[in-house]
């Protein structure tokens, strides 16, 4: 995805999860819980590739990548 793109996670199933994405140590973007038909959006600024995760179920991991 290119600069200024804006990514919306939407929980639409039962369970609560979190999206957060870490660089160097530092959370870049955090969603914090999100209920069930609660929702949460990032525009990207700055290139880079985002590894993120749902810190409730760690096996769910997913990755951006934002070009110029």
């Amino acid at each position: 995805m290119k600069i200024g793109s804006t990514v919306s996670w939407v929980n639409d199933g039962d369970a609560t999860h979190t999206s957060p994405a870490y660089v160097g140590g530092t959370t870049y973007w955090d969603s914090n819980i999100l209920d069930s038909g609660q929702s949460y959006a990032f525009t990207f600024t700055e290139p880079d590739s985002f590894d993120y995760l749902c810190t409730l179920h760690p096996t769910m991991k997913a990755h951006l990548d934002v070009v110029a």
